[in-house]
């Protein structure tokens, strides 16, 4: 039910109660004034403190102050984590050297993932444990390695012979003294601290970046650790730097009256960071320092956004950082700078609505600088759906706004450059697709590609050639829709989603989808097809899906043998209207796909060992990963390894269980699976 109803269900409640009088007719209220889109440092350490202060006094006011009122939820309001971004490319790095690398969104700006690889060796991070496989050739193929890395490991990166680990440790504080009232627990890994890993650092998170040599990968040597106060929310590694974007709020004092905020020094606003060297010895301190700070002119809370900045070529190198005090939202980079974007909801006079904010910091040769802010209207749905070229940002955003008057909903895309301080709007496109969302977006050179669904997907081409005149210049409706899009070619997308069956109001979701559009006339972009045959498939009924419908970093294209792995949980039999089919397989898929002849299926590898007596399935071991390796897939999750060549996949030439890999799960479907959609009233 929507805001407004129920805001005039209340009305009219109200009125009932209270007999004779009828709901009140409400105009509808002038809009908000715009938040002013701006940073600016301080002129002093007392200027910060206040500032922090202030913003701190203001949440624990609306809190309900004290130590009820909900006070105790305080420290979870602050800055968190962006959501998982959802990340891909085509332009894969490693394709020339005969490997798949993780599918990245900007040539040239890799990305953190799970799993990585050289061509001969895979890195593959489950939970504390990395474990290091010798992969080729596959009939050989060797466990050589277990690394153990902090708790709450999430994602690596592997530069030559550099292994980067980015581990998060999250815990939620109850208390208000920094001692029994707080949870953190010891720090475990390569150059532990238990004294300083355990302290009650703002809610108890704590974010470590651990780099080993990995010269010897059957002997990684531990080269330096951080370990930040606070929370990674995501990251970008370009050439040798790493730009690590993390999310803190400050420890408030256990009794936080407006005495003992004011008191607070600048060390116990800012957070920490300590580094450990390989020989063990430490060094901590602030990880930023009050000149480095930068805030909004309409202030938006006391958590902090910092952007720290570390040589992994140079791990002795200065830390170098940049602190935003506000919230963040969806992060995107390019190769020459980082975007930092805050979404606010707005109900307020009966209505509602929602902005973003976005700040633009240029990569230098050390660190990040701060250019420029802007704002437009609605909310971005991920990453993808901002991209940079030539110096133009083209954001593509979905407003909704709710007044007495109606609701109205539809997508945008703007392009701001940078004039001065501010990051202008100098072209937009509004009102595309009124009353329905955008699903997935991508902006590619000169051109942008945006789809928006309801009941059917209309996929947008926009040619954006010209900043102050940016044009959709061709549709296509299409059933289903795209969750993700990237380039098969220089005209050709390629793109999963899912396959809808139209029930009128709404539209039931069905199987997985893989489409290859053509788009070689951007005024009329069409489906490819091979004959008469569209280069469209769809794998299995409703309940069928697969990560990369929501993350495309496990959405593997290797170019160089024009072939596509990705995970699947299968649902297949009588799956029309609500009803949801059998459990029928859980693995990789994998296609060679060509616009000669489209989608071309080459096997799967299981994951799982199939289904029991009960309807269960047995040996489920969760994320799973494609890597090509030569003529080679192999099949990557936290128990183990599979290869099997491109020219008879159900031929399994090598296979390894990693070691102290947990037992096989068993898996009972009893319950409908969860979709993952995007929100969206028109989707069952």
């Amino acid at each position: 039910m929507r805001t407004g109803w129920l805001l005039l269900l209340a009305a009219s409640i109200g009125c009932t109660l209270g007999a004779n009088c009828v709901p009140p007719v409400i105009p509808n209220p002038p809009d908000k004034t715009p938040r002013e889109a701006l940073l600016r440092g301080f002129e002093s350490e007392a200027e910060l403190r206040s500032f922090m202060a202030s913003q701190a006094k203001v949440r624990y006011q609306t809190s309900g102050g004290g130590n009820g009122g909900g006070w105790w939820l305080f420290p979870l309001l602050g800055a968190m984590p962006a959501s998982a971004p959802m990340e891909g490319s085509a332009d894969d790095a490693g394709d020339d050297r005969g490997f798949s690398t993780t599918n990245i969104q900007e040539e040239g700006v890799d990305e953190s993932d799970l799993i990585k690889n050289d061509g001969e060796y895979i890195y593959m991070l489950s939970g504390d444990k990395i474990h290091v496989v010798k992969a080729t050739p596959p009939e050989s193929m060797a466990e050589v390695a277990t690394l153990q890395v902090e708790p709450g490991g999430e994602s690596m990166y592997l530069r030559d012979t550099t292994l980067v680990v980015i581990s998060n440790r999250y815990s939620v504080w109850y208390g208000h003294d920094g001692g029994a009232g707080s949870t953190g627990g010891s720090s475990t890994g390569a150059g532990s601290s238990d004294e300083w890993g355990g302290g009650p650092w703002s809610d108890g998170a704590q974010a470590t970046v651990a780099i080993f040599d990995v010269t010897e990968p059957a002997n990684p040597a531990s080269k330096k650790v951080f370990r930040f106060e606070g929370t990674i929310a995501s990251s970008r590694l370009i050439g040798s730097k790493l730009h690590l974007v993390i999310t803190t709020q400050p420890e408030l004092p256990g009794d936080p009256s407006v005495e003992a905020i004011e008191a607070m020094t600048t060390d116990e606003w800012l957070p920490d960071v300590q580094i450990v060297s390989a020989d063990g010895s430490a060094s901590s301190g602030d990880v930023v320092n009050w000149q480095n700070a930068l805030r909004p002119t309409d202030p938006d809370g006391y958590g902090l956004t910092v952007v720290a900045t570390l040589d992994v070529d140079d791990v002795d190198a200065e830390l170098s950082t940049t602190a935003v005090i506000g919230n963040v939202g969806t992060i995107y980079a390019s190769t020459q700078a980082l975007y930092l974007t805050d979404t606010q909801y707005s109900w307020d006079n009966y209505s509602s609505r929602s902005d973003t904010m976005i700040h633009k910091l240029a990569f230098t040769d050390a660190c990040t600088q701060y250019i420029a802010s802007g704002l437009v209207p609605g909310r971005p749905l991920n990453q993808y759906s901002m991209g940079e070229h030539k110096g133009y940002l083209r954001i593509a955003t979905t407003n909704e706004q709710f007044r007495m008057t109606g609701e109205t909903l539809s997508s945008a895309v703007y392009v701001l450059g940078v004039n001065n301080n501010s990051l202008d709007t100098v072209g937009k496109i509004e009102n595309i697709a009124p009353g329905e969302t955008i699903y997935s977006a991508r902006f590619v050179g000169d051109r942008g590609f945006l789809v928006t669904f309801r009941r059917i997907d209309p996929l947008f081409t926009l040619d954006l050639s010209d900043p102050a005149n940016p044009a959709i210049v061709g549709e296509l409706k299409v059933p289903g829709y795209s969750d993700h899009i990237q380039m098969l070619d220089e005209n050709h997308l390629l793109t999963i989603g899912r396959e809808t069956e139209d029930a009128g109001d709404f539209a039931w979701v069905q199987g997985v989808l893989l489409t290859i559009f053509d788009v070689s006339d951007m005024a009329s972009p069409k489906i490819l097809t091979i004959g008469d045959t569209p280069a469209r498939v769809e794998i299995g009924g409703r309940g069928t899906y697969s990560e990369a419908n929501h993350n495309p970093k496990a959405f593997n294209y290797f170019a160089e043998k024009n072939v596509l792995a990705f995970p699947i949980d299968l649902y297949e039999g009588d799956t029309s209207g609500p009803q949801y089919g059998q459990h029928a397989f859980t693995g990789l898929y994998v296609y060679r796909v060509t616009v000669e002849n489209g989608f071309e299926f080459l096997g799967r590898i299981a994951s799982a060992e199939g289904v029991t007596q009960g309807g269960c399935f047995r040996g489920y071991h969760g994320t799973t990963r494609g890597v090509f390796i030569g003529d080679f897939v192999y099949s990557v999750t936290s128990n183990g390894v599979k290869a099997a060549p491109l020219a008879s996949i159900s031929s399994i030439a090598g296979e390894i269980t990693f070691v102290g890999a947990e037992p096989p799960v068993l898996d009972c479907f009893w319950e409908p699976p969860s979709l993952a959609l995007p929100p969206s009233a028109d989707l069952r």
